[in-house]
């Protein structure tokens, strides 16, 4: 190790190097990416399905005559669309799209796409 005078570089600090002619910042390391939030409105997670997509559960939720089915879906549309935001990793926002998934509404691949964050 060898001792440089690095007095006319003032902003020279530890960290720096030195190939022996120029000082040199360190290289910048990039602040890490924050996750993405499991918060999305619900007009933001609505957007996330196609208009087929959107037109399909609405057709099977407002189904006439009603059925058990038909009324668990009016439920979870109502209560997403009622809700400040909808958590994308709820179990109830999951085991709407695996109720949306059981009845052939929306493919696995699909639900899982509409609920990463």
């Amino acid at each position: 190790m060898q001792w440089v005078d690095c007095t006319a570089v003032p902003a020279v600090a530890r960290g720096w190097t030195f190939d022996g002619t120029t000082f040199a910042a360190p290289a910048a390391v990039a602040a890490p990416t924050p996750p993405a939030s499991p918060m999305v409105a619900p007009y933001i997670y609505f957007k996330r399905f196609t208009a087929a997509e959107t037109d399909a559960i609405h057709t099977a939720a407002l189904a006439s005559p009603p059925t058990p089915q038909s009324l668990q879906l009016f439920n979870f549309i109502l209560l997403a669309a009622s809700l400040s935001e909808v958590n994308l990793l709820d179990p109830i926002t999951v085991n709407g799209h695996q109720m949306l998934v059981s009845v052939g509404l929306l493919t696995a691949a699909r639900s899982a796409t509409i609920l990463t964050p």
